[in-house]
């Protein structure tokens, strides 16, 4: 059920996509099948989050940690992903079909409005902080900005969801 007002919800929720291994091994069942049933869920979420007026959902989906476990994990997990469509994190380690499906569900959905919602892969919050450190400073280098000018919201233009605020809860 919706509620009357969205005066009290949070603009931004980020969801932090853990536990599915553990919930399938719980149930005797392979972890890809733990990860199906987690994306099955979270569509779930995302379908409420939208309906009750949740502006942004960033959902940690794939970490840059997580290309360490068994390939056939790995192999589920990009299955699953194609169903989503906007992705952060740093794309150019997927191969050309994955780049390609994530690229035409990003341009697919750019003309939708409602909830906007974020799939981070092969994500890590250093690697985002270190790719913005990097532009800014080159910025710096070229003149266009000096070092007394960058401030909370300079950085924030150079992260992953620039334009979004950031999640409350």
């Amino acid at each position: 059920m919706a509620p009357e007002t969205t005066a009290n919800l949070p603009r931004h929720i980020g969801i932090i996509m853990d536990g599915n291994g553990r919930w399938a091994r719980k149930r005797l069942l392979p972890r890809y099948g733990g990860h199906s049933m987690g994306a099955k869920t979270f569509q779930k979420i995302a379908e409420y989050c939208s309906s009750i007026g949740i502006e942004y959902v960033t959902a940690y989906a794939f970490s840059t940690e997580n290309w360490k476990r068994p390939p056939k994990e790995v192999a589920t997990i990009m299955r699953l992903m194609k169903q989503y469509l906007s992705f952060l994190g740093d794309l150019s380690v997927f191969d050309e079909e994955m780049r390609t499906t994530m690229l035409e569900l990003e341009k697919e959905s750019s003309t939708c409005t409602g909830m906007h919602l974020n799939i981070a892969v092969n994500y890590g919050g250093r690697d985002e902080i270190l790719r913005a450190v990097k532009q800014i400073s080159q910025k710096v280098s070229q003149g266009e900005l000096t070092q007394e000018e960058i401030t909370e919201e300079v950085f924030s233009r150079h992260l992953y969801t620039a334009g979004q605020p950031d999640p409350d809860l």
